[in-house]
């Protein structure tokens, strides 16, 4: 039976994970101020440009998903990720 060898502090697992979630908050946070800066002068409206920054956010995580399952060759996620993006698509 092979033994794991990994050994990380609990450290190097918090500290840049609370860095990376802190980050995400922030700019989460700033995302309505960019689609209304983003609305005015293009003249597509809040709602509009609202969406399409969601839209945005929401595919990087998939596209990150995707790209770690390719990278460990494993496609079970990727198909989930496109089935269930999908599907809430089709819900709304």
């Amino acid at each position: 039976m092979k033994k794991n060898t990994y050994s990380l502090i609990l450290q190097q697992v918090v500290v840049p994970n609370s860095t990376n979630a802190n980050v995400l908050m922030a700019v989460a946070m700033l995302l309505p101020y960019f689609g209304k800066r983003l609305a005015e002068p293009s003249y597509l409206g809040q709602s509009f440009c609202g969406t399409l920054l969601i839209a945005a956010s929401t595919l990087l995580s998939e596209m990150v998903v995707s790209k770690a399952a390719i990278r460990i060759r494993t496609i079970d996620p990727v198909i989930e990720t496109i089935f269930r993006s999908t599907f809430i698509i089709l819900q709304f």
